[in-house]
């Protein structure tokens, strides 16, 4: 990979992790979403959903992802319960309609964002990449989760 492929992949995997991260914590969801707590960051579920699956490419799933070298097979492996039923829970249209607030209450996308809380401690078993790591905790840190 030269310098620009290098730097590509860095800022998509950067992208990929902070949208992953989005997902794994209801507290920080509302905080995104509803209270506009963080000044440098505004969000919606909708936002956050169309970014991860159009954005980033991933309606289709994983193969691509993995195919162009942005993910190894064991990273798209350790979020693909995840992934999976984010696209079923999209796909169903009482859930289209919600609101970010009662996303939040519905018990369907609580247990999807344990199980995003899950698929994200996976990962950071099998990222190796010290930089990577250094991001990854620094999203923990930056939204205190």
């Amino acid at each position: 990979m030269n310098k620009i492929d290098t730097e590509l992949r860095r800022n998509i995997r950067n992208r990929w992790f902070d949208l992953l991260f989005e997902f794994t914590d209801t507290e920080l969801q509302k905080r995104l979403w509803i209270e506009s707590y963080y000044s440098d960051y505004i969000g919606s579920a909708t936002e956050a959903i169309n970014q991860y699956l159009y954005d980033l490419d991933l309606i289709d799933g994983y193969e691509s992802f993995v195919n162009e070298g942005f993910v190894t097979q064991e990273e798209a492996d350790a979020v693909f319960e995840f992934h999976e039923l984010l696209n079923i829970y999209v796909s169903r249209p009482e859930k289209k309609s919600l609101s970010d607030k009662n996303i939040l209450r519905d018990i369907e996308w609580i247990n999807l964002t344990k199980l995003a809380k899950e698929n994200w401690e996976k990962l950071k078993i099998i990222i190796k990449d010290k930089r990577e790591l250094e991001y990854i905790i620094s999203l923990e840190n930056q939204f205190e989760i």
